[in-house]
């Protein structure tokens, strides 16, 4: 466990994570009120692929993230939600 926390690839790993799921939560907190946000939601969820895709492209060092294999995944999933 000390090793694990002492290692810093895997707060790199950790710092990613984190960077790649904040866009999700963002949508989430602002949706989470009482009130009517459905026609906020569609602008909000293109904003967070967006957010997303920009967060896998300064990990993967790409030109284009749309060319990215995990963008295309988490692309395809979240747009089949």
């Amino acid at each position: 466990m000390k090793e694990t926390l002492l290692n810093d690839n895997w707060w790199t790993k950790v710092d990613y994570i984190l960077a790649f799921t904040t866009p999700i939560y963002d949508i989430l907190i602002k949706t989470n009120i009482d009130m009517t946000t459905l026609h906020l939601v569609y602008k909000m969820w293109d904003s967070m692929i967006e957010n997303m895709g920009k967060v896998i492209f300064q990990h993967e060092i790409k030109t284009n993230f749309k060319l990215s294999s995990f963008f295309k995944v988490v692309q395809s999933i979240l747009i089949y939600r």
